[in-house]
């Protein structure tokens, strides 16, 4: 896991400096800019491994960052917020707009690796899995079967089925009854939802259009 690709925005130098110094002792590769724009610059030709932003930078903050960030097609690219600003309302903006984890400060280096590695750990199982999956498919289209197409579309549907009646159910929760936390986690339940069933569709059509004849 050694060797991954921080990006660190950070505007005060001296704590940039700190974090810098935190991370390739830890064997990340780090590489700190003091403003938003250029980090979307370095974003352009290089794909991090991880992304830590300040959210108070001089000239944009940290949610125009991430907006800019996931526009650019890195989605898939884990976004911790690192910030003294530490009430609910930066809370749940933050991860409305798509951050993974918000940090605030002062924070140890401890806790500060250790969610780190959390971050990158779960990135790489859900690669992983994609991987297996992407296999199995693979493997399933080089046996040139007609009843692949069969297989991709009963297993879709059970899978669908499940979902379907999730999303349903999601649609009919009062957010305003939760608590605070639970109704920030809601609040992600049916976009995660929406990106299932789109892998799902993808998945299925790319094995209805290749060449298995």
């Amino acid at each position: 896991m050694n060797n991954k690709l921080i990006l660190l925005i950070e505007d005060e130098v001296v704590l940039a400096n700190n974090y810098r110094q935190i991370l390739e002792y830890s064997g990340f590769d780090a590489f700190v800019v003091h403003a938003a724009e250029d980090g979307l610059n370095f974003c352009k030709n290089i794909k991090p491994d991880l992304v830590l932003c300040d959210i108070m930078l001089g000239d944009m903050d940290g949610y125009s960052f991430l907006t800019h960030f996931i526009a650019m097609g890195h989605q898939d690219v884990p976004f911790l917020f690192l910030t003294a600003m530490s009430d609910n309302i930066n809370l749940r903006k933050g991860m409305m707009l798509g951050a993974d984890d918000y940090l605030t400060k002062p924070i140890s280096a401890k806790d500060l690796i250790e969610s780190i590695y959390s971050r990158i750990h779960r990135k790489s199982q859900l690669c992983h899995k994609l991987s297996e999956k992407i296999q199995y498919y693979t493997n399933a289209l080089a046996l040139k079967d007609d009843s692949l197409r069969k297989v991709a579309f009963n297993e879709s549907h059970k899978i669908r089925g499940p979902l379907t009646t999730i999303m349903a159910i999601i649609t009919l929760i009062d957010s305003s009854t939760l608590d605070e936390e639970s109704a920030l986690l809601f609040q992600k339940l049916m976009p995660l939802c929406h990106e299932l069933d789109a892998v799902i569709h993808e998945s299925v059509q790319y094995i209805e259009t290749a060449n298995i004849a």
